[in-house]
């Protein structure tokens, strides 16, 4: 038992298992079709999962620090701290917003209502959809694979004066 606690121990400070990595929603609508269709697999699905969502402002309330965001027809409450206050401070009104953080599921009758506490309000930077995220890991990969060619030849060069 001590070896298995060691294990995962170290384990955890190799940072291997489950990843800290979100999945970008741009629409809320396949959560609402699915809690139509099977609530239960909705729960388990999306509730306490973490998601960056993408959509428009829909209203900025700093009395109960929350915005609203919207994507097409469906709402999200988000309720943000002030730390990411200088990213609040850029939003507008049906601007472009994203937002992450553990997606809360609730219901109120044949409702559904969604809403991240705590939520980070991502920044225009830090804003990246699936094709950037995947053009940037193209462009790193790259950029490692010449660095590993420049290291090759100047082993090369290395090895042949000295």
């Amino acid at each position: 038992m001590k070896k298995f606690f060691f294990g995962a121990l170290f384990l955890s400070f190799l940072n291997i298992g489950p990843s800290n990595a979100s999945e970008i929603l741009m629409s809320l609508k396949p959560i609402f079709d699915l809690y139509r269709s099977n609530e239960i697999a909705a729960w388990d699905r999306y509730n306490g999962n973490v998601f960056q969502v993408v959509g428009n402002v829909g209203l900025i309330d700093p009395d109960n620090t929350r915005i609203i965001v919207k994507t097409g027809e469906k709402t999200l409450n988000c309720f943000y701290t002030p730390r990411d206050h200088l990213n609040i401070v850029d939003l507008q009104i049906n601007g472009p917003i994203a937002v992450k953080g553990p997606l809360q599921l609730s219901k109120n009758g044949r409702n559904l209502y969604l809403e991240i506490n705590n939520c980070r309000v991502l920044g225009r930077h830090e804003y990246r959809t699936k094709e950037d995220i995947f053009n940037y890991k193209k462009y790193k990969r790259s950029e490692i694979e010449k660095l590993n060619e420049e290291k090759r030849i100047q082993n090369i060069i290395n090895s042949e004066y000295y």
